[in-house]
């Protein structure tokens, strides 16, 4: 169980603090500084360039191997190698040498002991100073405590200076040769006179307080403490309350990573506070090393950068004026360079950031930053993709060439592109313009549908056309040569023109809008049609039942044409044939070809309610009699059939056989027999 436990718990670490959050982890400094013997008393410069630190019982110490505590140090390469060691030249002059702290500007050394005017021998317990000169330091000079001598016997002292140079805390033991110390604090006054060691209570405890560091903020005190387990050293923190050096927080230990062996001590950090250097057994060099942690993020941020792309030819927005955006939490951070493309945004830890690049037509992609998770500061590169709109905007006027006036709604204008019509085409039909988004990249044929117009193709060529544009193209039509018929609207009771028609109007299959000129005094019509196929057109009054013709203007070449229209009246006792109206020989199986006209019929049948209708089927006299009137009461009954399934009430629709009994034209000929072969209807009551 606690195997697996350990593995777990390093997976946790090694996932959770991989590479951007190592530093919170201790690191030894390495063979730079740490060797086979003891470093402690680790003293940062205020630049953080220098490192002095102690080294007990050293053969290059001034009293070598035995019993003797040299001061070394070492300058930084960079964020993470040092040089190798040296001992500082001149100020090795005793068995046991340290350095108690550095001034703000870091030209000021304090040092344990006190030493002899030439500084090259030490006399006794107490604290000196030494001035940097040039790239070495002054003799020490002795700083003047009244009643320090008496506090300070013990075998052991270790202390620190303010950063502004007006405090000393010292771990001393007023006890001889004493091992049990406490941190005691001595101020300056206004007259420069350093005041008489006080105790400060609320730090020391019966156990040993050791090796105090008070941060260049003057409000966090580190030392360190075996107060909870004897000889077994931990380092613990504290907060000053107000201006008061007695009154502190409650001490408390530091975090496992830090306090992860039976000793460690020494703890002092950088000018900031975010880094700490302290001295520790645990998986040491040699048996004491010197180790760096960082205890918090100074630049509590991760700096994201990059260029922002066009995803389409993969090259730079240079010159162009884009926008960066953050959909989640807003940054005022950014920096932005048009001639080169690229951006620099400083987002705070601790959030998720959503990044995206803006500009006008073009899509932007989201890009996650995730920094719920990072404790310290870190550089991200992201580029940022846009891409171009994939289409173009095409705006214009649908104009008729010959006039260029717009073409005109009733003409109902559809464009056509490459032989296919688009629904997605914003028409006007008032203004006569459109608008359309169609994808670059590709060669197209435009050209308007609109009757009775003729289209005249535009072409427009986009493949070399690599983002959103927005173009102007009018397209054209002309007019339309057209079929002209003419004729009269015939009353086929009387055979005759129908006189002084009123409201009359000419239908055309196909066609739901028709232009057609009625004279009604003349009961004649004029009609244009496109040329092209077969129209079935009929002539429509109120109170009359329109006989439709077959128009045939599929060629060009007959470009006017004579048609009579008849109309027959809704009388009772007119009979009305329906003329396209198929069966197989000797069945009575209505064929497709027939449902136009009687749909014709049904809908006439809708919109005049009140007639009822015999339905008459009629045969040649080919066969004899009885087969011939069986077969023409089929065929009634089929037509009836049709037309109450469309929804005419069967009481209004009788079906009734004749056979051969009626005949309307000679069975002598193909053509007489074609006529008596028929199925016509009979009003027989409006």
């Amino acid at each position: 169980m606690k195997a697996s436990y350990l593995v777990i718990l390093i997976w946790m670490i090694a996932g959770n603090l991989a590479q951007s959050q190592s530093s919170f982890l201790p690191k030894n400094l390495g063979k730079s500084i740490n060797s086979t013997y003891d470093e402690i008393n680790p003293v940062i410069s205020p630049d953080g360039k220098t490192l002095f630190f102690s080294r007990p019982n050293h053969p290059e110490n001034t009293y070598g191997v035995l019993d003797s505590e040299d001061i070394w140090f070492s300058k930084a390469i960079n964020d993470s190698t040092w040089s190798v060691a040296k001992r500082i030249s001149n100020l090795n002059n005793a068995r046991y040498n340290s350095i108690i702290g550095v001034s703000a500007d870091g030209k000021t050394l304090l040092l344990n002991g006190v030493f002899n005017k030439k500084g090259n021998f030490w006399k006794k317990r107490g604290v000196s100073v030494s001035v940097q000169q040039g790239d070495g330091w002054s003799a020490p000079v002795r700083l003047k405590i009244k009643g320090l001598n008496r506090k300070n016997s013990g075998l052991l002292s270790s202390g620190s200076m303010g950063a502004d140079g007006d405090v000393i805390l010292l771990s001393i033991s007023p006890n001889y040769n004493g091992k049990r110390n406490d941190i005691f604090v001595i101020e300056k006054s206004e007259r420069n006179k350093w005041s008489r060691p006080k105790k400060v209570k609320a730090l020391n405890t019966s156990s040993s307080e050791e090796a105090p560091f008070l941060v260049p903020d003057e409000k966090t005190i580190y030392f360190a403490s075996d107060r909870n387990s004897a000889g077994q050293f931990k380092i613990y923190k504290s907060i000053r309350r107000g201006s008061d050096w007695m009154n502190w927080s409650q001490p408390t230990v530091l975090s496992d990573t830090i306090n992860a062996s039976p000793w460690q001590s020494y703890l002092r950090t950088n000018k900031k506070g975010s880094w700490a250097y302290f001295a520790s057994v645990n998986k040491s060099i040699g048996k004491s090393d010197i180790f760096k942690v960082k205890l918090f993020e100074e630049n509590p941020y991760v700096i994201v950068f990059g260029k922002v792309i066009n995803s389409k030819n993969k090259k730079p927005f240079i010159g162009k004026e884009f926008k960066l955006a953050f959909s989640t939490k807003p940054v005022d951070s950014v920096k932005i360079n048009y001639d080169s493309a690229t951006y620099n945004a400083k987002l705070p830890l601790n959030g998720a950031y959503q990044l995206y690049a803006q500009y006008p037509n073009y899509i932007s992609k989201t890009e996650m930053v995730d920094v719920t998770g990072v404790k310290e500061f870190t550089r991200k590169q992201i580029d940022l993709l846009l891409s171009p709109l994939p289409y173009v905007l095409i705006k214009g006027k649908l104009l008729v060439k010959n006039n260029n006036q717009r073409i005109p709604a009733s003409a109902n204008p559809k464009i056509w592109i490459n032989n296919q019509l688009r629904d997605s085409v914003k028409i006007n039909l008032d203004s006569g313009s459109y608008e359309l988004k169609i994808n670059y990249g590709v060669a197209y044929e435009f050209k308007v549908v609109a009757n009775p117009f003729e289209p005249l193709p535009e072409k427009l060529d986009l493949t070399s056309v690599e983002e959103y544009q927005e173009l102007k193209m009018d397209l054209f039509v002309e007019e339309e040569k057209m079929a002209v018929v003419t004729g009269k609207i015939i009353d086929k009771r009387t055979g005759k023109p129908v006189a002084a028609i009123n409201a009359a109007r000419i239908n055309v299959e196909g066609l739901p809008t028709v232009i057609a000129a009625i004279d009604t005094v003349q009961s004649t019509y004029k009609l244009k049609l496109p040329f092209g196929k077969v129209y079935s057109i009929s002539a429509a009054a109120p109170n009359y039942y329109p006989l439709y013709e077959n128009v045939d203007v599929q060629l060009k070449t007959n470009d006017k044409i004579y048609k009579d229209l008849v109309i027959v009246p809704i009388e009772v006792g007119q009979s009305i044939r329906l003329n396209n109206i198929f069966f197989d020989p000797a069945k009575a199986v209505l064929k497709k070809d027939s449902f136009v006209e009687l749909d014709r019929v049904s809908v006439f049948f809708a919109d005049n309610t009140e007639i009822k209708v015999e339905i008459a089927g009629h045969t040649d006299n080919v066969g004899n009699a009885a087969t011939n009137l069986k077969l023409s009461q089929s065929r009634a009954q089929a037509v009836a059939d049709y037309i109450i399934k469309k929804g005419i009430p069967k009481e209004r629709v009788v079906a009734k056989g004749y056979g051969l009994a009626k005949p309307v034209a000679s069975n002598t000929t193909k053509e007489g027999k074609a006529k008596n072969r028929r199925v016509e209807f009979t009003i027989l009551d409006k």
